[in-house]
């Protein structure tokens, strides 16, 4: 009796065993799934079974994280249009990842596209470009003084510049900064907030940043004698990775459905492509 006592007991601890292990692997497989869309690793949001993870950068107020953890703002809106009206995933989700981190899953492939500049160096030769122009970015330098320091790339010569680490302006202006000719001195700052905060203190001569996100961070703070001076306007495109499966059919199908969107208007008050940001 007392062998068969043990023996039941043994059977009911691994049966107990076999059903926690299960439930915990359920439980855990809803908690990646349903992971906010901000990760910094991508890990978990890359595991999620059946659901394609669209990444993008955080770039408010066009396409951002809300309180709730979901992709936000005019960009986003144009981003499931397109997904939607193409059909390419039956479960896609929209999630924020780091600058290096987008770059990193384009070249390999697990991310099938994401809405970038064009030209960014590191994804040479490892993406196609949408057909479809989504819109065009301003990029603008920040200094503080008299008006008219700054009114080309060709004055940031000799100056100390601060930049986004991750972030490429397009090819022309980092070759500027880069070309030792030009003997510039680059900072890098982590995030736009930052950036302004390194200008305000006096750790560089101008920062270098996008007019969306900076015209956000700018209503929180004040710079006292600011100044700003258009460098470039850089076009927005999907940018899809040569490593997803059927990458052309991927490019064929989201020209096709923005074509359609443009067309009948869905887009008129979102992003307007013939216009820049102001």
């Amino acid at each position: 009796m007392l062998r068969k006592s043990i023996f039941f007991r043994l059977c009911d601890f691994r049966w107990n065993f076999i059903v926690l292990t299960i439930l915990c692997f359920v439980f855990f497989k809803i908690d990646i799934c349903f992971a906010d869309t901000t990760a910094s690793s991508g890990k978990k949001l890359l595991s999620c079974d059946g659901v394609t993870i669209i990444g993008h950068l955080e770039f408010p107020p066009i396409l951002y994280t809300d309180a709730d953890g979901k992709s936000t703002g005019e960009m986003s809106d144009v981003m499931r249009l397109l997904l939607d009206r193409s059909g390419l995933y039956k479960k896609y989700k929209l999630a924020t990842l780091p600058t290096k981190r987008v770059i990193e899953y384009l070249i390999n492939g697990k991310i099938p596209f994401s809405p970038l500049i064009g030209g960014i160096p590191a994804l040479k030769d490892k993406v196609v470009y949408s057909d479809s122009k989504i819109t065009t970015l301003k990029i603008n330098a920040y200094f503080i003084g008299e008006p008219g320091l700054i009114k080309t790339l060709s004055d940031l010569k000799g100056k100390r510049i601060i930049g986004l680490r991750g972030y490429s302006y397009g090819s022309r202006i980092l070759n500027f900064i880069k070309d030792p000719s030009n003997k510039i001195v680059y900072h890098l700052c982590s995030t736009h907030e930052s950036g302004f905060r390194m200008l305000q203190l006096g750790r560089g001569d101008c920062f270098i940043d996008f007019q969306y996100p900076s015209v956000v961070i700018l209503k929180k703070f004040n710079i006292e004698n600011l100044q700003q001076a258009p460098l470039e306007n850089m076009d927005l495109f999907l940018n899809i990775s040569k490593k997803a499966p059927d990458y052309l059919k991927i490019k064929e199908r989201l020209d096709k459905a923005y074509k359609e969107l443009l067309e009948e208007g869905r887009f008129d008050q979102l992003l307007p492509t013939r216009e820049v940001c102001r």
